[in-house]
């Protein structure tokens, strides 16, 4: 199962580095800034956003066994930066920039979900859990904002193809 899992997580990967741009019919061109550990703007200039952090987040799945299937969940955290470009205090462009944001990671995997995308071979289910977003939540100094996007995936495995690891 394990091998499973990661392989959907690496297809989750790949389909977030598509975000390439009004080529792919996105908002932002993260230029391939996608990265698999937990990255804080604090250590990517301003010239290095946006970016998304994504961590791998295997930890506490729930198993759910129905006769011949079992299925297992879990929530990938997805985290997205973009700069704050406004100069003037009283406004903000990274609200805007976070809900165009929001919008590319949503299309960027529901586009792979379909037949033929990185993740339709890898995940039976895909769905963005309520309460995700913090659009335009600024740092102290005004330079950035994060979007969190809580990502539940869900695999399946018959019962019988659940052996030994080797």
């Amino acid at each position: 199962m394990a091998r499973e899992t990661h392989a959907a997580y690496t297809a989750l990967i790949t389909a977030l580095k598509g975000i390439n741009g009004s080529t792919g019919g996105y908002w932002l061109n993260l230029q391939g800034r996608v990265y698999e550990r937990l990255r804080v703007p604090e250590e990517v200039s301003t010239r290095g956003m946006p970016f998304i952090s994504a961590p791998a987040s295997f930890d506490a799945p729930s198993f759910a066994h129905e006769e011949l299937l079992i299925r297992i969940t879990w929530t990938q955290w997805i985290h997205l930066f973009v700069p704050e470009t406004a100069t003037d205090k009283r406004t903000s462009t990274s609200a805007l920039q976070s809900h165009k944001a929001r919008s590319d990671v949503m299309r960027a995997l529901l586009l792979s979900k379909t037949p033929g995308g990185f993740l339709s071979d890898t995940v039976d289910d895909l769905s963005f859990v309520s309460g995700g977003g913090l659009f335009g939540a600024i740092d102290a100094d005004d330079t950035y904002a994060e979007v969190v996007i809580p990502v539940e995936l869900t695999l399946g495995f018959a019962v019988g193809d659940i052996g030994s690891s080797a």
